[in-house]
């Protein structure tokens, strides 16, 4: 078993294990108003930007130029082997927007309810970095 990490405070070392706290900004936008629509999440320290949105708004989110950019997405809704259960796609793309718009019409992956895309906010994501995050087809939750 590890032991966990001493970390010195003041100086001094301490007894009993500390946890070093890391606190972020996470910065929500609700795009069109409505906290069931499409969102934007941009965290403080972290050139990444989040965006949320339900299938049935596949549309909307296609007019971000946002989803043009490589990336990483998923694709979440209900198992459909066991509803209790989550089901998530993880994909990579250099247009996200292309591979979401041909997941649509896939009705392999009829399940998915709502997507999230990651992209860069600088461009600074390329195609080698998507495909190393990249973790696999599905995954059940």
């Amino acid at each position: 078993m590890r032991r966990p990490h001493r970390h010195p405070v003041g100086g001094e070392n301490l007894s009993r294990a500390s946890t070093v706290v890391t606190r972020n900004t996470i910065r929500i936008f609700l795009a069109d108003g409505e906290p069931t629509g499409i969102l934007l999440a941009e965290f403080s320290n972290w050139t990444g930007k989040v965006l949320v949105a339900p299938r049935s708004q596949l549309d909307q989110l296609s007019k971000r130029e946002e989803v043009r950019r490589t990336g990483v997405y998923l694709l979440v809704g209900p198992d459909p082997d066991d509803p209790s259960r989550a089901l998530a796609y993880i994909g990579e793309g250099d247009n996200v927007l292309k591979r979401l718009l041909r997941h649509n019409k896939n009705e392999a992956k009829d399940f998915w309810e709502r997507t999230v895309v990651i992209v860069s906010k600088d461009e600074s994501l390329i195609k080698s970095h998507a495909a190393n995050v990249h973790l696999g087809p599905s995954l059940a939750v």
